[in-house]
C-alpha cells in the first residue's frame, strides 16, 4: 500500500469517526438514563412487594451515606436506601433492617421528584404512604437532552409507570 492510499484510508476513517461519535454518545446517554430510571422503578417495586410479603411498612428514602435518610433533599441521584420500617415513619431507626442500598450516580445526570419527595413507604396492601399527591420522578441528562428525559410516575395506590416527556419538560404522558 502506498503512502497516498494510506492517507486516503486515514482521512475516510477520520470522517466516519467524526460522524459516528455524536450518534454513539446519544446511544450511551439514552441507555444510561433508561438504566437509572429502571433501577429506581425496580427498587420501588421491590419495596412494595416486600411490604406486601412481610405485612409491614417498607420505606425508601434518599441517602448519600447508605445508612440514613436525607429528608431535606429531593435529589435522588445521590442514592437511596430501602429498609423495613415497622412504625412507617420513613426514617431509619434502631431495629430497622436495611434491605437495599443504591449508590449515587457516577455521572452528572439528574433525578428529581416533582413535587419534592425525599421518602415514601409502602404498607402491607402495597399503597404508597407519605405522598400528598402523585409523584413524578424526572431523569435528565446533563446537558439536558429533552429527547432522552424519562419520567417515573408514582401514584398513592402504588402504581408506577415509566413515561416520556411532553413538550413541557416537567410533565409526562
Amino acid at each position: 500500500m502506498s503512502a497516498v492510499e494510506l492517507m486516503v484510508v486515514l482521512v475516510i476513517v477520520g470522517v466516519l469517526t467524526k460522524l459516528a461519535i455524536p450518534s454513539f454518545q446519544f446511544l450511551i446517554q439514552g441507555n444510561r438514563i433508561s438504566s437509572e430510571i429502571s433501577a429506581l422503578m425496580n427498587d420501588l417495586q421491590y419495596a412494595r412487594a416486600e411490604a406486601m410479603r412481610t405485612g409491614q411498612f417498607v420505606s425508601i428514602c434518599i441517602s448519600s451515606d447508605g445508612a440514613s435518610c436525607n429528608v431535606s433533599s429531593g435529589d435522588w441521584r445521590n442514592g437511596w436506601i430501602i429498609f423495613s420500617d415497622p412504625n412507617g415513619n420513613r426514617t431509619v431507626n434502631n431495629g430497622d433492617t436495611l434491605l437495599r442500598i443504591r449508590k449515587a450516580f457516577s455521572n452528572t445526570d439528574t433525578l428529581q421528584s416533582n413535587p419534592v419527595t425525599s421518602s415514601m413507604a409502602f404498607n402491607r396492601n402495597g399503597f404508597a404512604t407519605g405522598l400528598n399527591a402523585n409523584v413524578l420522578m424526572l431523569a435528565k441528562t446533563t446537558p439536558i437532552n429533552s429527547q432522552l428525559t424519562r419520567c417515573l410516575s408514582i401514584n398513592v395506590v402504588g402504581r408506577m409507570q415509566v413515561q416520556t416527556p411532553t413538550s413541557n419538560p416537567t410533565t409526562c404522558r
